[in-house]
């Protein structure tokens, strides 16, 4: 069984960053567009189903996704629809705003950017669905269907939201401790996978296939200093692996105490050696303390047996060709750097 679960297109409510649940809300131009550019990317993709959430944006995009692939093969692709695909349900607080400059959402911006720094702690709407309702129901489609001896050999389009598909798909993620996996995923993100004696396993995830400048992230924390005055004028660098456990009480420690950060992924732009000479300069730490001692990169490779026989700029030159052998997190301010997380010193020095 091969699986494409895709989130849908983008709707005016995305566009206008607004809470979406159960709201019916359809597609707008620009979400046709990204699903007929994802259809066309996949048009060899040999589809039998289409196994869809009942709202409309869910089915429409899943029908244009696969009319490439339904045309090539000169057929009709079947649709089913499944309630527990729907994306979670917000109740009363359907199409809030939730940005900065339209925040309508009943409660602080504090307790609402729980959802996006820690889902699991979110309680969500009274009248709604809380994260467990949701991943328990998506969990239940999944399993019927990796299980369904009808579907072992096909090729199967399942076309949901961005919350429902992070929680379906949240007990298979390498840490699921993270629920958004880093960020919200994109209109009509696609997560590949196969399954085999029903046991699903990634073939992708979070593929995009159009332009990635196309892709829009509406939904983010907002800073409540924008709407107080501001405490600190200060903005830092967070040098960040989103995957990474620590990173990610890192972070969670920014928000919560309204520091101003610019993140950046530790891999895809990782430090040069220009920069890992300045930051080890600030730091006044010894420089091993800029490796990650406790990565498969470092072990893998005998770093540790190797450093003592290297000079600095060898080492600067050596952490600067893979992210993943780079502490992490790192702070980075006008006149210190931190590496790695302990509360006391984020605490003296943000």
């Amino acid at each position: 069984m091969l699986l494409y679960i895709i989130r849908h297109g983008e709707t005016r409510l995305n566009a206008e960053g607004r809470l979406q649940g159960w709201v019916d809300e359809p597609l707008n131009e620009n979400g046709r567009r990204l699903a007929v550019l994802s259809g066309e990317a996949l048009k060899d993709v040999p589809f039998d189903l289409i196994i869809t959430s009942p709202l409309s944006r869910a089915r429409e995009t899943g029908i244009l996704v696969t009319k490439a692939s339904a045309r090539q093969r000169g057929r009709e692709i079947p649709i089913i629809e499944d309630d527990r695909l729907k994306e979670i349900n917000w109740g009363s607080w359907d199409q809030c705003g939730c940005r900065q400059d339209n925040y309508s959402v009943p409660v602080s911006m504090e307790v609402y950017n729980k959802f996006l720094v820690d889902a699991y702690g979110f309680e969500g709407s009274s009248d709604g669905e809380s994260t467990a309702d949701v991943i328990r129901r998506t969990g239940e489609f999944f399993q019927e269907l990796i299980h369904n001896p009808e579907y072992e050999d096909k090729t199967i389009l399942v076309s949901t939201h961005g919350f429902a598909m992070r929680a379906m798909l949240n007990p298979l993620y390498e840490d699921p401790t993270d629920f958004w996996q880093g960020h919200v995923p994109y209109n009509c993100t696609v997560n590949i996978l196969k399954v085999e004696n029903h046991i699903p396993h990634f073939l992708k995830e979070d593929a995009i296939f159009y332009d990635e400048a196309l892709c829009i992230d509406p939904y983010k924390v907002i800073d409540e200093r924008e709407e107080k005055g501001g405490i600190s004028s200060m903005k830092v660098l967070f040098v960040e692996y989103p995957k990474c456990t620590t990173c990610k009480k890192a972070k969670k420690w920014l928000v919560d105490h309204n520091v101003d950060f610019e993140a950046r992924h530790i891999v895809e732009q990782n430090p040069t050696e220009e920069e890992l000479k300045l930051w080890h300069q600030m730091s006044g730490l010894p420089l091993k303390r800029f490796f990650n001692t406790s990565g498969q990169v470092y072990r893998q490779n005998n770093i540790k047996d190797r450093l003592p026989d290297m000079t600095q700029e060898e080492q600067y030159k050596l952490l600067a060709t893979d992210g993943m052998l780079v502490k992490r997190p790192i702070i980075v301010g006008e006149d210190f750097v931190l590496a790695g997380f302990k509360e006391k010193e984020y605490e003296e020095k943000l």
